[in-house]
């Protein structure tokens, strides 16, 4: 897949041939360390755009990705950033919960998994007919 290097960091990032739905931003490495996170290109590693924690914050981000959005947990609150660009779309500051490291989990990546497994016994299944 071939993908245009006329941006520049902080500008929003597509994909030629990308999908209609929006759902890959293949061409990125994201990395946490300390309070942001980092775009890089993964076939040059430069830097795409960066975003750092708004809020007073510990050791570590997770991170979790899907489609276009990147959760971040950090240090208590939960971010929500545009995968293309970096932009922070919402914040909850899950009072009450306390901090430290955090697990995130959606459903689409496992409806992703389960989708690509009924393909397979399909595409066996009719091997063998």
């Amino acid at each position: 897949m071939s993908y245009s290097n006329s941006y520049q960091k902080g500008d929003s990032f597509s994909l030629r041939g990308e999908e209609s739905r929006g759902s890959r931003i293949a061409g990125f490495l994201f990395v946490g360390l300390g309070k942001r996170v980092i775009a890089l290109e993964k076939t040059t590693g430069r830097e795409v755009w960066e975003w750092t924690c708004p809020r007073q914050f510990g050791q570590n981000v997770t991170m979790l990705i899907e489609d276009r959005q990147i959760f971040v947990s950090a240090n208590g609150y939960l971010f929500c950033l545009d995968a293309r660009n970096g932009r922070q779309m919402w914040e909850n500051p899950l009072k009450g919960r306390g901090v430290g490291i955090a697990s995130l989990a959606t459903t689409a990546a496992s409806n992703d998994a389960h989708a690509l497994q009924a393909k397979r016994m399909v595409q066996a299944q009719q091997g063998n007919a």
